[in-house]
C-alpha cells in the first residue's frame, strides 16, 4: 500500500502512468492478483485508485488521460 500511495496517489499521474505504477507493484506480490483496471475520468485533476484486498488483490485506477498538475 505505502508504494502504491507514493507511486500514485503522492504524485500527479495520468491514467496510463498510474497504471503501469500499479501492475508493477502487482508483479511483485506473492499472490495472483486480478488484472487491474482503469476507468477514464476526464474530470479528475490527477489519477486515483481504490484497492481491495482479501484472498487476492484488486486494483482500480481512476483518472484523465492526461494530468492536469
Amino acid at each position: 500500500m505505502d508504494r502504491l500511495r507514493t507511486g500514485i496517489t503522492e504524485q500527479c499521474l495520468s491514467l496510463a502512468d498510474a497504471r503501469a505504477v500499479a501492475d508493477g507493484v502487482l508483479d511483485e506480490l506473492e499472490l495472483e492478483p486480478f488484472p487491474t483496471t482503469s476507468i477514464v475520468d476526464e474530470a479528475a485533476y490527477c489519477s486515483r485508485l481504490d484497492v481491495m484486498i482479501g484472498g487476492n488483490a484488486q486494483v482500480t485506477v481512476y483518472g484523465p488521460r492526461a494530468a492536469k498538475g
